[in-house]
């Protein structure tokens, strides 16, 4: 989501890192048996072990993480949500973690399922996912919210239902505000819930969502009056310029802009971004290249910053 930007991704990961641990030391015994699915490099972990938490285990898809985490002297191994739960630790942990993850998932029967698997008798799980109930609160472009890599959308009645369904009841449910990523002053709002496992007769139990629909409903009536005014000082840049330019950005806001209006793609020369996945590739036929490459060109053009995030900063680098 945030590209190779390293610096950026590292500021908001420990942000939220911070506010998790808040969480816990508010609400969880030190001794509690912790596993962290889809832990990364052990953000989370690392600062729960420094606030005395010893029970700890980390569990990641990339070996690199996994190698980082032990490091630190907390235990860790390679594996994901949907694998084979070793026998080890099978109903071992008092706490199951599992943030920002559920809103990417296709399979939500199966994978609280599987969560349920590493839990204790009466064990809970921990988690967090980005509030629907913002929407419409705060202004975002349309790529913010709706994109390839959200795929779930949760209020709080809609995860109270799912985790219903699976058996578990709400110990604790905190919606929290709190700056992503402070240098933008933009707040962002999860939901961080604790579900304590307590058995199957309450799946019945669905109330039904009307906080969800009006928030998105609330949201597209204002996406559709500040799209309208955006897309035309885009538009006016665009075709307004006597050259071809260059598009900083090849993320899902730009490939919105692009497919509202593919006309676009007659006045672009390439595209520029950091990611190296992305470096060579082409998006409307024109070619993905690194920052360093626009002084090759070797004339100038003018150049359209596209990002939901750290647009500041990125204009800086052009300068």
């Amino acid at each position: 989501m945030y590209s190779a930007d390293a610096k950026l991704k590292e500021k908001i990961v420990d942000t939220i890192a911070d506010e998790r641990e808040v969480f816990f030391e508010k609400n969880i015994s030190k001794k509690a048996k912790i596993l962290d699915m889809g832990c990364g490099s052990g953000a989370l972990l690392v600062k729960l072990k420094k606030k005395g938490f010893y029970n700890l285990f980390g569990m990641d898809p990339s070996q690199e993480s996994i190698d980082i985490i032990q490091k630190y002297g907390i235990s860790a191994q390679r594996g994901n949500v949907f694998g084979d739960i070793p026998q080890e630790l099978l109903h071992k942990f008092d706490i199951v973690c599992f943030t920002a993850v559920l809103e990417h998932i296709y399979e939500l029967n199966r994978c609280i399922e599987q969560l349920k698997g590493y839990l204790t008798k009466g064990g809970m799980i921990y988690l967090s996912v980005p509030s629907v109930e913002e929407f419409g609160k705060k202004y975002r472009p349309l790529a913010h919210y709706f994109n390839h890599e959200h795929i779930n959308y949760f209020s709080s009645i809609s995860l109270d239902n799912l985790m219903r369904q699976h058996g578990f009841t709400v110990y604790i449910q905190q919606p929290k505000e709190y700056f992503a990523q402070r240098q933008r002053q933009e707040q962002e709002m999860d939901i961080s819930s604790l579900y304590q496992y307590v058995g199957e007769g309450i799946k019945d139990e669905i109330n039904k969502d009307y906080i969800a629909r009006n928030s998105i409903v609330s949201y597209l009536e204002l996406e559709k009056e500040n799209e309208t005014k955006i897309y035309n000082r885009v538009l006016d840049f665009i075709m307004s310029s006597k050259q071809k330019i260059i598009i900083w950005g090849t993320g899902s806001y730009t490939l919105q802009m692009i497919a509202n209006f593919p006309q676009l793609s007659d006045k672009i020369l390439f595209f520029v971004d950091n990611n190296p996945l992305k470096i060579g590739k082409e998006i409307v036929g024109k070619k993905v290249v690194t920052p360093s490459q626009i002084v090759q060109v070797g004339q100038d053009y003018p150049i359209m910053i596209c990002a939901i995030r750290g647009g500041k900063r990125y204009r800086k680098d052009v300068t």
